[in-house]
C-alpha cells in the first residue's frame, strides 16, 4: 500500500494537468484524498503504538499517562535533561535579563531581600559558596568565568545570566567580594551590573569570601572611633563602618597636611610630632580592607 502511494505521488508530481484528460484528473483527485486518508491513518496507528508501548529515558522506565506523541516527546526531552542536569532545579527565582539583576541591586535592602528571594535559591548559593572556597582552600583564583565553567556544565546546566543573577545575590548579601582590576565592586554603584554582565570582564572579575566581623569587632571599633574622632556611629554594617572610618582618617591627614604647610611658613615646635602623626594615619588609610583590594 505504501509503495503504491508512493509511486501515485511521484506520478502526479511529474505529470502534467494540462495534458491529463478530465477523467485521469479525475482518478488522480479521488488517490490524493485516499492517501491523506491512509497517511492520518497511519499516523494514528505510528502514535497509538509508542503510546502503548514500554518507554525509558536515560536507561530508565518511563511512567506515565500521556495522551499524545508530542507530550510524550517533550516529557522524555525533560526526564534527559533531569537526569543530566540533576542540580538544575536548584534556582526557583530565575534572571532573564539583566534589568533584573539591577533592580536587585539598586533595591540594596538586604533585610527584604533575606525574607523573600534568598531561600529560594538558597541551594544554588551555597553551591557557589562551597565552590569559591574550595578553591581558596586550593590557593587558586576564582573568577565569574570560573563560575560560569564550572556552574554551566553537568551535573548544573544554569543558565548564564542566571549564573549573573547568583553572584549579584551573594554581592548583594555581603557574602562576597567583587574586585575588578583591585578595586571592589559596590552595590550601591550603578555600573556594577553592567560590570558583572559583560562577557569580557568574567576573566578579570575575581571573587573572594568576605570575611565578616564578629559583633565583639564592631563594638570595640565603633568605640575607638569615638575616642580617637569624637564621632558616634550607630550603624553595625561592617561596609558603612569601614566607609566612615576611612573618610575619618583621610580627613586627618588633609588636617595635618595643611598644619605641616603652616610649619613651613613659620617656625613652631612639634613639627616631628605632627609629621609622625600624619603617617601613621596615611598608612591606615592604606591597609587593603579600606580599598577593598586583595
Amino acid at each position: 500500500m505504501i509503495l503504491n502511494e508512493l509511486r501515485t505521488e511521484k506520478f502526479r508530481k511529474l505529470s502534467s494537468s494540462s495534458a491529463n484528460s478530465d477523467t485521469t484528473e479525475e482518478i488522480i483527485d479521488k488517490r490524493v484524498k485516499e492517501i491523506s486518508k491512509h497517511r492520518a491513518k497511519i499516523k494514528e496507528l505510528i502514535e497509538q503504538s509508542i503510546l502503548e508501548g514500554a518507554m525509558y529515558s536515560s536507561g530508565n522506565t518511563f511512567e506515565g499517562s500521556i495522551k499524545s506523541v508530542n507530550t510524550l516527546i517533550k516529557e522524555l526531552m525533560n526526564q534527559v535533561v533531569i537526569n543530566t542536569y540533576t542540580k538544575i532545579d536548584y534556582i526557583k527565582k530565575h534572571f532573564k535579563k539583566e534589568d533584573e539583576i539591577q533592580k536587585l541591586l539598586r533595591s540594596n535592602d538586604i533585610e527584604q531581600y533575606s525574607m523573600s528571594g534568598e531561600a529560594e535559591n538558597a541551594n544554588a548559593l551555597d553551591e557557589i559558596i562551597a565552590f569559591v572556597k574550595s578553591q581558596k582552600d586550593r590557593d587558586l583564583r576564582v573568577t565569574i568565568k570560573s563560575i560560569k565553567d564550572k556552574f554551566q556544565a553537568k551535573p548544573y546546566g544554569w543558565q548564564k545570566m542566571d549564573i549573573y543573577g547568583l553572584v549579584a545575590e551573594l554581592l548583594l548579601t555581603k557574602k562576597i567580594k567583587l574586585s575588578l582590576n583591585q578595586d571592589e565592586l559596590k552595590v550601591n554603584e550603578s555600573d556594577t551590573t553592567r560590570k558583572i554582565c559583560n562577557d569580557r570582564n568574567s576573566e578579570s572579575i575575581v571573587i573572594t569570601i568576605k570575611e565578616n566581623l564578629s559583633e565583639i569587632v564592631i563594638s570595640e571599633t565603633k568605640k575607638h572611633i569615638s575616642d580617637v574622632f569624637h564621632q558616634a556611629i550607630s550603624s553595625n554594617d561592617q561596609d558603612e563602618l569601614s566607609e566612615k572610618l576611612l573618610e575619618l582618617v583621610q580627613g586627618k591627614v588633609l588636617t595635618y597636611n595643611k598644619i605641616l604647610f603652616a610649619y613651613d611658613q613659620n617656625t613652631y615646635p612639634g613639627k616631628d610630632l605632627i609629621l609622625r602623626l600624619k603617617n601613621a594615619f596615611e598608612e591606615l588609610a592604606s591597609i587593603k580592607d579600606f580599598k577593598g583590594t586583595d
